[in-house]
């Protein structure tokens, strides 16, 4: 994989990257009020973390656990909080989301690129809405679901094919309107945040 954008050239470089952007807000964070430690979070890290996430980060948490790590490690310092505190009550309060959710997050944005054909014709035949494999009007069907083909390996469940519509057949029927209201109703609806920060948004 090649990120050239970010100057990254292997996968295997992003925890390097990001060690040195939570170096930057350790050395910075007591001179600095917490918008300023915030933007420096959604500079020097939240690019790292999502730039092409969906082609990357379905895979195994052991193989994501160092970034993980990284990011609660620079949630902590953001909060001045102590080394072993727990980060789940950070996150919330600074309503910023956890790579895992990050990861659903991008998965379920581009089967929303889908599902509205946003997507270049290559991606055209990626998925099969369950309503065309059978006549039935099941549940799956009726709420616009896509058909999980079988796989027995594990190369297989990470693939976006397999992820993408599990993500997208998980959304509950009081979501089953997401892909009307559009993209800003459709980030509060995937996951249970209080408010999702998106810097794009605030331009």
């Amino acid at each position: 994989m090649i990120l050239t954008s970010l100057g990254i050239t292997t996968y295997s470089t992003l925890p390097r990257k990001l060690k040195r952007s939570v170096g930057i807000l350790a050395k910075t964070r007591h001179y600095l009020p917490i918008s300023i430690r915030l933007q420096l979070y959604y500079t020097f890290i939240y690019p790292y973390l999502t730039y092409a996430l969906t082609t990357w980060g379905n895979t195994y948490v052991t193989t994501l656990k160092s970034l993980i790590t990284l990011q609660k490690k620079g949630i902590r310092l953001i909060s001045f909080a102590e080394f072993r505190a727990h980060t789940s009550p950070l996150f919330s309060h600074l309503e910023i989301l956890k790579l895992s959710d990050l990861i659903f997050l991008n998965n379920a944005l581009l089967m929303y690129d889908f599902h509205e054909n946003n997507l270049p014709p290559v991606f055209h035949d990626f998925f099969t809405p369950v309503s065309n494999v059978h006549k039935y009007n099941t549940r799956l069907a009726s709420k616009d679901s896509y058909y999980i083909s079988k796989v027995r390996t594990n190369y297989g469940k990470f693939s976006f094919r397999y992820v993408g519509a599990k993500v997208w057949n998980s959304i509950d029927d009081k979501q089953y309107l997401k892909y009307l209201l559009g993209y800003l109703m459709f980030f509060a609806l995937c996951l249970p945040m209080p408010r999702i920060y998106m810097p794009c948004l605030y331009l």
